[in-house]
């Protein structure tokens, strides 16, 4: 079984051991490209993010840009039909309209702008009575006689079959909000956006309207899974902004409203779903099991989840030594068991861990403090973790306090017994060396429950644990001395960090 474990060092004396809404947040229809909804999270793609062109220079032709939100790049590219294959998707200025364009002007001239045209005046349904800045058209002519990149005069086409791409391949699906025209003319046949999702499926078509010359219409909806827009432009006219907002699961709700309605999970936090994570890559998912891996335990921080990891990469280099006793200290230290060498500790170092699952183990070499050539290799597993909160702590017969009374917080001291944790159930052997090799003792825990915390070991106040044995002889030592078939023992110990291991230099 993997266990995932938390590591204590133990000086200490090891004393006797043997003794969805759809239509969620859709874009205004009466306010124009500078006022639709801003994104709620910043690079995030909000329930409306917006494409719009206003950190692109007029007379630009653009091939690539990134949202509001900071979302992209979004890939465009526009085809005139007089001018073959050229990219002639054009940045033009609705404040101060050129080419003898006036009808793409905003606002209109009867809220103060420089836009003609009846459909965009005061009274229409299609009022232009906001200054949309900067908006998208298909150029008429590509002429740049100064060469300083941008095109002299931008103009847009008055052309039939007359296309304008957006790829939104590098940020994933998305769920199409709304688009902003301006200035399609009723006597032409509408703008049609055709909706594209993954492997280039047509998903949806849509009429943009005709809104009449210098009239500003937003088509609303919410078209989820799209990869890709085409829109079919035969005539003139510009687009002004498309809001929507990222949708990487296709399901044609918002990766937000996936989000916030417990339909997505999302434990990291970074306003895309999970599954999206792991579907782009973004995050990896090593056991498969839905949760990317940064949200996993990782005990050792090496960035792979425990349960991909090697867990020994988790055990730190434990420290036995000999507990002191402190003023909080009472009676003796440890008694001598007759026969088996008096106190037993730890020979260099002792390892106690604990593990996720609510287990523990605590092993090591130990060694008499009279004979130390008398050693026992020990193995000791525990089980049943009782912590504070738990409805059954402390356990029954828990805690046990041996030090002096005033040492604990009821009386005035520091040590506060309700911040220890059990466990409740433990076991383990000891195996002989030295004098007693081949001896076998069966270790199994008594009495209160192992008790771990400051002042738990019931010799000093340092943090540490204790806990009390019964002791079966199950195999005597091969030759010499004879161990009793059954007696009585204690652990007492402190739980402190090692120093680092120590590697060799080179020189």
């Amino acid at each position: 079984m993997i266990k995932t474990s938390r590591r204590w060092a133990i000086p200490a004396l090891l004393g006797v051991l043997i003794a969805h809404d759809a239509g969620a947040q859709l874009a205004s229809n009466d306010r124009a490209q500078s006022q639709v909804d801003a994104p709620s999270v910043v690079l995030g793609g909000g329930a409306n993010d917006v494409i719009n062109f206003e950190n692109n220079t007029p007379g630009e032709i653009v091939s690539e840009l990134f949202s509001t939100g900071g979302l992209g790049p979004v890939a465009v590219q526009g085809t005139t039909p007089s001018l073959g294959a050229a990219n002639t998707a054009l940045i033009f200025d609705s404040s101060n309209p050129t080419g003898g364009d006036p009808d793409l002007g905003s606002p209109n001239v009867d809220f103060g702008g420089p836009g003609v045209g009846a459909a965009g005046g005061a009274g229409s349904p299609f009022a232009n009575e906001n200054a949309l800045g900067n908006i998208l058209i298909l150029a008429e002519d590509l002429v740049d006689a100064d060469n300083d990149g941008l095109i002299d005069d931008p103009d847009d086409a008055d052309q039939n079959n007359s296309l304008m791409r957006f790829d939104f391949s590098a940020v994933g699906l998305v769920a199409i909000r709304s688009i902003t025209v301006i200035d399609f003319e009723p006597s032409e046949n509408p703008p049609i956006a055709n909706f594209f999702g993954a492997g280039g499926v047509l998903i949806d078509s849509r009429d943009l309207g005709n809104p009449g010359d210098n009239g500003v219409q937003i088509s609303n909806f919410s078209i989820g899974g799209v990869q890709s827009i085409t829109i079919e432009i035969n005539g003139s006219g510009g687009i002004d902004a498309i809001a929507f907002a990222r949708d990487c699961n296709g399901n044609g709700f918002p990766d937000e409203i996936d989000i916030n309605t417990g339909t997505s999970a999302d434990c990291n936090e970074n306003n895309i779903p999970d599954e999206c994570d792991i579907a782009s890559g973004l995050s990896e998912d090593c056991d498969d099991d839905g949760v990317p891996d940064e949200c996993q335990p990782d005990c050792d921080m090496d960035g792979i989840p425990d349960t991909c990891d090697d867990l020994t990469d988790c055990f730190d280099r434990l420290c036995a030594v000999r507990a002191v006793p402190d003023d909080c200290a009472t009676g003796i230290l440890a008694t001598s068991t007759l026969g088996i060498g008096g106190n037993f500790t730890f020979v260099p170092t002792g390892e106690f861990t604990e593990f996720f699952d609510g287990s523990a183990t605590l092993k090591g070499l130990v060694q008499s403090t009279i004979d130390p050539t008398v050693q026992f290799d020990v193995c000791i597993d525990f089980a049943a973790k009782v912590e504070p909160g738990d409805v059954d702590f402390p356990p029954a017969g828990s805690p046990k306090k041996e030090l002096d009374p005033s040492c604990y917080v009821e009386n005035g001291g520091t040590i506060d017994s309700g911040t220890w944790r059990y466990y409740s159930a433990w076991a383990g052997t000891a195996t002989g060396r030295g004098p007693v090799d081949g001896a076998a003792l069966a270790l199994v825990g008594v009495g209160p429950a192992f008790q771990i915390g400051d002042g738990a070991n019931n010799k000093n106040v340092h943090f540490g644990a204790s806990g009390w044995l019964e002791i079966t002889t199950t195999a005597q030592p091969t030759s010499g001395m004879m161990l009793p078939e059954f007696f009585e023992g204690d652990i007492n110990v402190d739980l402190v960090d090692c120093p680092p291991a120590k590697t060799a230099s080179l020189k």
